[in-house]
C-alpha cells in the first residue's frame, strides 16, 4: 500500500568443484559439493516524509561434502564436510529531524550454528549468538561542514563485548570540492573454527590416534583495527573530469594467527592465538574523464606499504603498487563496449612461492534487446587477452578464457 512494502526472497545454489591434485599421494583429486538455501523477508513502513521503519528476517543453511581416501593409510578417509545454518532479525529506524540533522539506529540478533564431526570432534552443533546495537548521526553544522558520528556495540557469545565508534568530518570548500577526514575502530570476533577446532585422525582398524592437525585452545579474542583517512573529492563538470584522493593508515592488533604447539609435544597440532600486529599505510586515487559523448575513461592507482611485528605472509598481502585503466563506450543504439587493464607492481610472496607480477587485459561487449515484453542483454566477455599469469600457486596459471552471458529482466 502507500505506507508499507513487503519483499520476499528465496533461492538455492549447488556448486560442484574439483579439489586436490591429479596423481597426488595425500590430497588426491576429488569432487566437492556445496549446496545452500536462503530465505529473506523485508518489511518497510513509511511513517511520514521524514521517518521510515524497517525490519528484516533471514535464514540460510549450507552443506559441504568433501572427502577422499588417504592412500598412505589404507582405509583412512579424510573428511572436511559439515553443515551450517544462521538466522537473523534486524530492526532499523531512519529519521530526518530537521534540515540539518538526520539519524539512523537499529538492533540485530543473529544466531549461527555449525556442525561437523570430523572438523570439531563432536556430534552436536556449535552455536554462536550475536546481539548488536548501532546508530549513526549526520549533522550539518554549517552549510559547508557535515559531521558524521556513530557506533556499533556488539555482544558475541564467543568473544564478549566490543564497541566500534566512527567519526567523520566533511568540508565543502567550494562547489564540487570536498575535503574529508575520518577515524574508526572495528572488531572481528573469532570464528567457530578458530575457537573450537579439533581435527583428529584415527587408524581405521586399530582406532589409534594418528594425528591431530588442529586443536584450538579457545584462548582467542577479537581482532581490532584502528583506521584513519584523509580524502579529497573534486568535480570539474565543465571538462567532464572527477578526482578522488585518499590517504589512509590502518593499525591492526590482536590479529589471529596460527600457532603450532612446541616440538616437545608428541603431536604438534595448530592452535589459534592473538599474536600478530601490523600497520597498513597507503595512498589511493581515481580519475574519471568523459572525453566524448558516451565515452568514459577511468584510472585508479594504489600505493600500499605493510609493516608488522612478525615476518609472515601478512606483510606481503598486498602489492606495493597496483593500477587499473578502464575505457568504456555506450553507443547510441544502447550497445556497450569496455576494455580494462590491471597490473600489480610487485611480486607477491605466498608461503614459499614467489609469484610473478600480475598483468591482465579484459574485454566486454554487450548488446541490449527485447525478449517479448522483457528487457534482455547478451554479452561477450574475454578475460586475460595477454599472457597467462600465475594465480597463488605455480601449479595454477590463469589462461585466456571467453564466455557468453544472458540476462533477462521481467
Amino acid at each position: 500500500n502507500h505506507h508499507d512494502e513487503l519483499e520476499l526472497r528465496a533461492g538455492t545454489v549447488q556448486v560442484l568443484a574439483t579439489r586436490g591434485f591429479d596423481g597426488g599421494v595425500g590430497i588426491t583429486l576429488r569432487e566437492r559439493t556445496d549446496s545452500a538455501q536462503h530465505f529473506q523477508v523485508d518489511w518497510r513502513r513509511t511513517i511520514d516524509a521524514d521517518q521510515e521503519l524497517a525490519a528484516r528476517f533471514s535464514r540460510s543453511q549450507e552443506r559441504y561434502t568433501d572427502h577422499f581416501a588417504y592412500a598412505p593409510v589404507p582405509g583412512l578417509v579424510i573428511d572436511f564436510g559439515g553443515r551450517s545454518a544462521d538466522q537473523s532479525l534486524l530492526l532499523l529506524h531512519t529519521a530526518r529531524h530537521n534540515p540539518a540533522l538526520r539519524s539512523v539506529w537499529g538492533a540485530e540478533y543473529r544466531s549461527e550454528q555449525v556442525r561437523s564431526m570430523p572438523v570439531y570432534n563432536r556430534a552436536d552443533a556449535i552455536r554462536t549468538e550475536f546481539v548488536r546495537l548501532f546508530g549513526n548521526l549526520e549533522w550539518r553544522v554549517t552549510p559547508d561542514w557535515i559531521l558524521n558520528a556513530g557506533a556499533l556495540a556488539e555482544h558475541s557469545s564467543l568473544s564478549g563485548d566490543t564497541l566500534a565508534p566512527r567519526l567523520a568530518l566533511n568540508w565543502h570548500i567550494a562547489p564540487g570540492h570536498t575535503l574529508r577526514a575520518g577515524v574508526s575502530r572495528a572488531f572481528r570476533p573469532p570464528s567457530a573454527y578458530e575457537k573450537h577446532a579439533d581435527t583428529r585422525y584415527f587408524h581405521p582398524v586399530t582406532h589409534a590416534l594418528l594425528d591431530v592437525t588442529s586443536l584450538a585452545s579457545g584462548n582467542v579474542g577479537p581482532e581490532n583495527v584502528l583506521a584513519r583517512e584523509l580524502g579529497y573529492l573534486a568535480d570539474w563538470p565543465g571538462v567532464g573530469i572527477k578526482a578522488d584522493l585518499r590517504i589512509f593508515h590502518e593499525k591492526a592488533s590482536e590479529v589471529i594467527d596460527v600457532y603450532r604447539v612446541p616440538p616437545a609435544e608428541p603431536l604438534r597440532p595448530f592452535d589459534y592465538v592473538n599474536q600478530d600486529r601490523f600497520q597498513i599505510r597507503g595512498l589511493e586515487y581515481q580519475l574519471s574523464w568523459r572525453p566524448w559523448r558516451g565515452g568514459e575513461l577511468m584510472f585508479n592507482q594504489t600505493f600500499t606499504r605493510i609493516t608488522g611485528s612478525l615476518e609472515n605472509d601478512t606483510l606481503r598481502g598486498a602489492p606495493d603498487n597496483a593500477r587499473s585503466l578502464v575505457l568504456m563506450h555506450t553507443f547510441t543504439v544502447g550497445a556497450q563496449a569496455s576494455l580494462s587493464y590491471n597490473k600489480s607492481g610487485l611480486a607477491v610472496l605466498q608461503g614459499s612461492y614467489q609469484l610473478s607480477t600480475k598483468e591482465r587485459l579484459d574485454l566486454r561487449l554487450a548488446w541490449p534487446f527485447r525478449l517479448g515484453s522483457s528487457k534482455a542483454e547478451l554479452a561477450l566477455v574475454v578475460q586475460n587477452l595477454g599472457r597467462p599469469y600465475l594465480d597463488y600457486d605455480p601449479l595454477f596459471a590463469f589462461h585466456r578464457q571467453a564466455f557468453l552471458t544472458l540476462r533477462v529482466q521481467p
